[in-house]
């Protein structure tokens, strides 16, 4: 009798061992899992901007280039630049109005 209840008490022991590590690794999975996907959040959010910033400086230049030829004349490199960071500037200020990316892509003006 005796070594039976000692019997069962190893084994129940055991169970909440193997129940506590089980536990133990589950919550290490979720927070690398977790960990993971902030780490994927972030990138993503990295390239958007990059993208965004890379659409709004050829946007820039092209309506520079638009604009020179409408005018009839060349704009000097320094005039070129304030131009494009003029309007790379109305085009975040409009973005960041919208709450991100959305409108109808044509900007103001």
């Amino acid at each position: 009798a005796e070594a039976g209840e000692e019997a069962r008490r190893i084994v129940d022991e055991a169970k909440q061992a193997a129940e506590q590590a089980r536990r133990d690794i589950h919550a290490r999975a979720q927070e690398e899992a977790d960990r993971m996907i902030e780490g994927a959040r972030r990138e993503i959010q990295g390239e958007r901007d990059r993208a965004e910033r890379e659409l709004l400086l050829e946007m820039g230049g092209l309506v520079v280039q638009l604009a020179g030829r409408v005018v009839g004349r060349e704009l000097d490199a320094e005039r070129h630049r304030e131009l494009i960071d003029d309007y790379i500037d109305e085009l975040s200020q409009g973005v960041s109005a919208n709450g991100g990316s959305e409108g109808d892509g044509r900007g103001r003006g």
